[in-house]
């Protein structure tokens, strides 16, 4: 994901530095799974909610005067940000008063528009009362808080990053570091809902379906793909209960009734998407007023999680059949193709369970035009492929490693004359070479961030500058010391390491930092690479986030802009002639989600976006032919556009979070559209989720860390199941960083933002792969968690 923002919006013109992380919108492509569905459309439906209508016309609008509000703030000019609150309230005071009086909760997602005064009037007074705190006048600015959280307990403040937050919650976190409060994070507890298992009481008859025995594929590989069922009764009892089309044997399950009437499936159906009582998510996903689409995807997602593998790939490869063609859409207004992620599950079931002993053949679906957020012009055209039983000599193949690698020919195309080359042969597959060796980037997003410093607060230091203890020696790199035992004190057996040896001892060989707004330490990046051979990948933001573009926040980057486009050329100039020398540089990264909009126009201008970024690349290239030029995408948005109108950028790269099993169609629709190889920039998880033990939480990060590597690896040169274009991939990220959800002392559970994850939501806090126990120690101590081991065991193959 993106690079995380801060929270609530704050502005960089405040003199707020932002820090590469999860993502800032949350990959919003169609590619979230753990999020609530506004629409699906099957074979036959086709539909786009329509947007909100727009409010009549004000001299300023609430959003403006918030807009007006966050600027005069970070401009430090309180008595202009007087004006600016006394004006919204003035406007839009009584009508927030209405709207608040008639919530007795939040909004329900996608009416929060409807309460623009409420939530634009307490946003403003928030704005307020927060410049009174950073001006050091407390006792005002905890009135002021008390005040918010008394008249507008149920408004909300938009966030960039896509979605609301609630203005109350913060108030008092605010109140609670200007009293002194410790507001104790309660016990993490398994759900108290125990784990079950779902009861099938009429079972399928085939492991693996045979679906030419009961139908006929018609117009395979075509947009008129389809298949019809000849006969139902047969396939009814081959797929079993539960799973299309056998929908009625369920009501025959006597357990149904009984988990009926034992209360548990009330509630909708997507609150049993994270339950532990899979027996009643079953129950409750099989009757579920969902698209059989989408029905089918989250069956076997609650079959996978029960261990019951087969019944999660008959599931799976029935939407695929039946139903490719299904379009949904996520949490972000996104659309999302169920069809291409049950391709992708099929595949990470089978990888990382061979003693199923199945192998999947042929599957794929295309989209079409699917690179926009339009699912009207989508054409999808299918390969339903098959399920098959390994047979006796697949399965030596794979006992003595044969057949796994495919010849990759001589090399046809080469870019670059230096150290750093990628080369792609004749079989069409690409590899990055350094030295002329193959080189894998196994990266880390590495941001060590002492406990109490946050963007939000202007207190982020740089930690290539940070010297807590005065010893001479940089804190995370050479400072830090592992607590084994997680009693978070330094024991006798628990001496310093340093990160930079801590993560050579993992395998990590690449790093991704970006040359502004905080300048890298040449000297220190100098040492790491002869003491640890790390590399870097340095990037630089393109404007987004309005960095180096001259534009204001409010104003946001315009990539028509001639002034923009020049402020944003002289940045990059100026980190290509500095660091292009230096031996440590792997290759430049350009942007970083800037598809996504935030501070800039690329989400509405994409090709003037892409064209800008091909004029910069050919620029660089014109320097340093030594070094590869990417781009940093928020997943597939706007991919065709890039093909199109960046030919000059050699590696298509992007933050993308999708799920536990990988990145799904990710490298082949890089290839098909563009034929450029890939890398990944951000993928990663937190490993804390409400319904689980930390423990639990712990291992659910490590799985999904591993499924993500296993598909990088699977798609590198001279794989044969792959794709053969993935370059490898940056994992996010290396420590915890507790700033991300306001309160920089604590290490916050809670999140507005849902995502793939095993909580459902993005906990920004818990995405490092190791994390700062109670904090007491920071910057110093880690805790290693599994995903640090997985990796180990991994990277060292």
């Amino acid at each position: 994901m993106p690079t995380r923002h801060l929270h609530g919006g704050r502005h960089p013109d405040r003199g707020r530095l932002w820090r590469t992380s999860v993502g800032a919108l949350c990959s919003l492509l169609s590619t979230f799974l753990l999020f609530t569905f506004v629409f699906a459309q099957d074979d036959t439906q086709a539909g786009i909610k329509p947007a909100p209508t727009a409010p009549a016309a004000e001299a300023l609008s609430p959003q403006e005067l918030v807009q007006q509000a966050w600027a005069a703030s970070g401009q430090g000019d309180l008595r202009k940000l007087e004006e600016i609150v006394g004006q919204c309230v003035a406007l839009y005071g009584k009508d927030a008063k209405e709207q608040e009086k008639q919530l007795t909760g939040f909004p329900q997602r996608g009416q929060e528009e409807q309460y623009q005064a409420l939530n634009s009037v307490a946003t403003c007074l928030f704005i307020r009362a927060e410049a009174l705190m950073n001006a050091g006048k407390t006792g005002e600015a905890v009135v002021k808080f008390q005040e918010i959280m008394d008249e507008y307990p149920w408004a909300q403040a938009w966030d960039p990053r896509g979605w609301y937050w609630s203005v109350a919650e913060k108030s008092q976190a605010s109140i609670n570091v200007l009293t002194g409060k410790v507001e104790e994070e309660p016990e993490v507890q398994p759900d108290k809902v125990r784990r079950t298992k779902p009861y099938i009481h009429t079972r399928g008859k085939s492991r693996v379906v045979d679906y030419q025995k009961y139908g006929e594929f018609q117009n395979v590989g075509t947009q008129d793909y389809g298949y019809v069922v000849k006969d139902m009764e047969g396939l009814s009892a081959a797929v079993g209960e539960g799973i299309y089309p056998n929908s009625g044997a369920i009501y025959q399950n006597p357990r149904y009734k009984e988990v009926r009437k034992e209360g548990r499936l009330k509630g909708k159906h997507w609150d049993f998407v994270n339950s532990d009582d899979l027996e009643a998510a079953y129950f409750k996903w099989v009757t579920a007023p969902e698209a059989w689409g989408v029905r089918l995807f989250y069956l076997g997602s609650i079959f996978e999680k029960a261990e019951m593998y087969d019944e999660a790939l008959r599931a799976y490869r029935a939407l695929v059949v039946h139903f490719p063609k299904t379009v949904a859409w996520t949490y972000w207004q996104t659309p999302w193709y169920p069809g291409q992620a049950a391709i992708a599950k099929i595949r990470h079931i089978l990888r990382i369970h061979p003693e199923l002993d199945l192998a999947e053949k042929y599957m794929k679906i295309t989209v079409h035009n699917g690179f926009d957020n339009d699912a009207q012009n989508d054409v999808i055209v299918t390969w339903p492929g098959k399920i098959v039983q390994k047979s006796l000599i697949d399965k030596l193949k794979e006992r003595w490693h044969l057949d796994e690698r495919v010849d990759l020919g001589a090399p046809k195309k080469r870019v670059g004359e230096g150290t750093v080359q990628l080369v792609q042969y004749a079989n069409g597959h690409w590899q990055l070479l350094v030295q002329g060796r193959p080189y894998v980037i196994k990266g880390m997003t590495y941001a060590p961030t002492r406990i109490g410093q946050s963007p939000d607060k202007g207190t982020l230091a740089n930690w290539m500058e940070e010297d807590t203890n005065g010893n001479g020696r940089i804190d995370g790199p050479y400072d830090s010391w592992v607590d084994k035992n997680r009693n978070n004190q330094q024991d006798p057996d628990e001496p310093v390491v340093g990160d930079f040896a801590l993560m050579k001892a993992m395998g990590v060989n690449t790093l991704r930092i970006y040359a502004q707004p905080q300048k890298p330490d040449k000297a220190l990046l100098k040492k790491m690479f002869e003491e640890y051979g790390f590399r870097v990948i340095i990037g630089n933001f393109l404007g987004k986030y309005a960095i180096d573009s001259g534009a204001a926040w409010a104003e946001g980057t315009d990539y028509e802009n001639p002034g923009h486009r020049e402020n944003m050329m002289a940045s990059v100039q100026k980190m290509v002639m500095e660091f292009k020398d230096e031996p440590y540089v792997l290759l430049w990264v350009l942007g970083n989600e800037n598809n996504y909009g935030v501070a800039s126009n690329a989400d509405k201008k994409p090709q003037a976006y892409f064209e800008f970024v091909n004029e910069v690349a050919r620029w660089i290239k014109s320097v340093d032919p030594d070094h590869p030029v990417a781009v940093n995408n928020g997943d597939t948005l706007f991919l065709d556009i890039f093909a199109r109108y960046a030919p000059d950028v050699d590696i298509f790269a992007a933050n993308v979070y999708r799920g536990d099993y990988g990145f799904g169609s990710f490298w082949e629709q890089v290839f098909d559209a563009s034929g450029k190889p890939a890398f990944i920039t951000e993928y990663g998880c937190p490993a804390f989720a409400p319904h689980l033990t930390l423990e639990e939480g712990d291992e659910a990060q490590a799985a999904y860390h591993r499924g993500n590597w296993m598909d990088i690896a699977e798609n590198l040169a001279g794989s044969r199941r792959g794709t053969g274009n993935a370059l490898g991939g940056v994992a996010f990220e290396w420590l915890d960083e507790w700033w991300k959800n306001y309160e920089p002392y604590r290490h916050d559970r809670k999140s507005d933002a849902i995502g793939p994850f095993p909580g459902g939501y993005y906990f920004e806090e818990w995405f490092g792969l190791t994390g700062q126990g109670n904090g007491r120690h920071s910057p110093f101590m880690r805790q290693l968690r599994k995903s640090y081991f997985a990796y180990k065991e991994m990277w060292s193959r």
